[in-house]
């Protein structure tokens, strides 16, 4: 699957549960309040030698796992084995990442007549930098300060500002219900342990699969429908924030914790528009996790 601002809540789900993700979700972050002073300034940074991104585990590697297992069921080793990688592998890979910073984020940087398209200069070299500044924390285990992006090493090549100037919630445009968004965000962000605890038991218990996929489906329709495409893709990329400042663990994204975070989080960017009965079914696993005292 290609990454792009439609499926945000795919791209956080796997950002949970990566080494590194929640840097890539600050470097996304900033990605999307690029504009062209801020271009030119990425794309005529100095820049340090090429990395190669870190390796991830891609799904289909997990689905060779599970096959093996079941030629082998009776192998405890096995069985530990694929449930870890199913738990760890990815939708997507990078290069799924770089055409999504490429092509949707900076969507507003290409021209097109007729058949022909171009991207503005400054752009294709501002994607050469995200692109060298997520390789170098992709997969990578995380730091103290992961959100500080792009860790070049400072004495030989400054990391341009536009990656490492603080942004928090309230720099981010997140459309007419940001307020309630930044709310939302902070109370996941601040969960005390019990809280915490109170959403893994709650996640996934919400009525039918079903039911909650087409919560999810109404509000992603009408995120789509209203063109706050960029202010969910951003209130995603902070919900990664937010679920690894709250405690949460890749295992955590594994079972059903992401998706009551990332579901709470989409049905309020658009919580003006939603039916009452979308926005409870996709907030009700938050709301039971807060009201644990």
């Amino acid at each position: 699957m290609t990454y792009s601002l439609v499926n945000m809540p795919v791209l956080g789900f796997d950002l949970c549960r990566l080494s590194g993700g929640t840097a890539l979700a600050e470097i996304l972050l900033r990605a999307l309040e690029l504009d062209e002073r801020a271009l030119h300034e990425l794309a005529t940074a100095p820049r340090p030698p090429r990395r190669r991104p870190g390796q991830a585990p891609a799904l289909a590697g997990a689905l060779r796992e599970l096959r093996a297992w079941q030629d082998d069921p009776g192998s405890p080793v096995a069985s530990t084995r694929t449930v870890h990688m199913l738990e760890r592998s990815m939708i997507g890979d990078f290069d799924g990442l770089v055409r999504l910073v490429r092509d949707d984020i900076l969507s507003w940087t290409w021209s097109e007549a007729g058949s022909v398209r171009w991207q503005l200069p400054d752009a294709v070299g501002a994607v050469d930098v995200l692109a060298d500044a997520m390789a170098r924390v992709y997969g990578q285990a995380e730091r103290d300060g992961a959100t500080a992006v792009a860790p070049y090493d400072p004495r030989s090549y400054p990391p341009p500002a536009v990656l490492t100037r603080p942004l928090t919630a309230d720099d981010v445009e997140l459309g007419p219900c940001g307020p309630a968004v930044r709310a939302l965000l902070a109370r996941i962000a601040g969960m005390s342990r019990r809280q915490a605890d109170a959403l893994r038991a709650a996640s996934g218990g919400n009525g039918s699969r079903t039911h909650w996929a087409a919560a999810v489906h109404d509000a992603s329709w009408a995120v789509y429908l209203t063109d706050r495409l960029r202010p969910a893709a951003a209130a995603q990329l902070l919900a990664v924030r937010a679920f690894a400042a709250a405690g949460f663990t890749p295992r955590d994204g594994a079972y059903g914790v992401w998706n009551a975070v990332s579901g709470a989080v989409q049905a309020t960017v658009v919580g003006d528009l939603v039916s009452s009965e979308t926005a409870e079914l996709l907030g009700d696993s938050c709301d039971k996790a807060f009201a644990a005292a």
